[in-house]
């Protein structure tokens, strides 16, 4: 489909997160041949956690590598069980090591607009995070809705603090889940507004985050910050996420880096997809914010349909994306989340349908 870069595993715990366990074999396997794929020479990411991690992928032949960091102390503590300014000091060590070994480093800030646990985000709290992964080494910065809660105008206002900072636009990538259907409206104002190139996706809109659960209207109230801190860090000390199998299922899905206009890239998370409620191991206080499970990131296919049809190259062939879309979707026993792809797969079968009826008159 003339996608460049794929992120392709995540190094993280196989006993919390079973459906990583082969992430080393896989990296071997996709690195190995990277030179020789389709004519391409794709560029394959992995997602690590820490240190262990990190000398794992780098033994696989990693060519690069992603570290994650949020927003808020309490989403962090969630999601890798430390602090913002802990994950930070902790990755830094890591992006030197890498480059030390010619690997690449890539930075992901979760939550720019909102946390579950401690509400709206500042976006001077997103420049600052995102400026630290910048410092540390970062060639590129995704800054995810991990929510999917965001809309234009937050968005717009995100993109107009960056151009206040100076931040360099050319290393930001935006990561945008489409909960609220907000996405694509989002990535255009990025990409017309501030600049951005880089988009993560998801073919299929596949994925979903159990650490990022979004209220329904008939959910209890908010917890106090603080208390929901408490909890999570106390949850996390009882090692909360013990080999539960709904936590996270990943996929391997196609994305793209590359020097045309505007291009999805697409990423590949320990991220949950069945179901829809979210049931961690957590004390009482802190359940209460976990409703309902954030679901996957923006679908490939939907950027991609949007953005050519409006004029903006990304080198992306649609139809082959719709075959990798498809593919990846039976062998999950998935239907897709992408608009796009329902819309042109029944256009296609219409199509076939009307030159059979065709040649049947033509028979008569």
């Amino acid at each position: 489909a003339g996608l460049s870069t794929i992120e392709i595993a995540s190094f993280v715990n196989p006993v919390k997160v079973p459906q990583m366990a082969d992430a080393a074999a896989l990296t071997r396997q996709f690195c190995s041949r990277s030179k020789n794929i389709g004519g391409l020479s794709p560029t394959f990411q992995v997602l690590v956690a820490n240190m262990r991690g990190f000398e794992e992928a780098a033994e696989a032949g990693a060519q690069e590598i992603s570290l994650f960091t949020a927003t808020t102390d309490a989403f962090c503590r969630a999601n890798i069980n430390t602090t913002v300014s802990e994950s930070l000091k902790k990755f830094s060590v890591i992006a030197r090591e890498a480059a030390d070994r010619g690997i690449k480093t890539r930075g992901y800030v979760s939550c720019i607009f909102e946390c579950p646990y401690q509400g709206k985000v500042a976006p001077t709290t997103v420049v600052q995070v995102a400026r630290h992964l910048l410092d540390m080494g970062c060639y590129e910065v995704s800054l995810g809705d991990t929510l999917g809660v965001g809309t234009a105008g937050p968005t717009l206002n995100l993109m107009e603090e960056l151009h206040r900072n100076n931040f360099p636009m050319e290393t930001v990538a935006m990561h945008l889940h489409d909960t609220y259907g907000q996405a694509l409206a989002n990535i255009l104002v990025s990409i017309v507004h501030g600049g951005v190139r880089v988009v993560d996706t998801a073919v299929a809109g596949l994925g979903g985050c159990p650490f990022a659960s979004v209220p329904l209207p008939t959910s209890p109230r908010w917890v106090d910050p603080a208390a929901a801190t408490a909890a999570v860090a106390a949850a996390a000390a009882a090692k909360r996420l013990e080999a539960d199998e709904k936590w996270a299922r990943g996929m391997i899905s196609p994305g793209t880096t590359s020097t045309t206009t505007a291009v999805p890239h697409t990423v590949h998370h320990a991220h949950r997809t069945t179901g829809d409620i979210c049931r961690p191991s957590m004390p009482p206080q802190a359940q209460v914010i976990y409703p309902r499970v954030a679901p996957g990131n923006v679908s490939t296919e939907d950027v991609v349909y949007m953005l050519e049809n409006s004029g903006i190259d990304t080198g992306v062939r649609l139809e082959a994306l719709l075959d990798a879309s498809a593919f990846i979707c039976s062998r999950l026993h998935r239907s897709s989340n992408s608009k796009a792809a329902a819309a042109l797969s029944g256009r296609k079968e219409q199509e076939m349908m009307n030159r059979q009826f065709i040649r049947c008159e033509s028979a008569d």
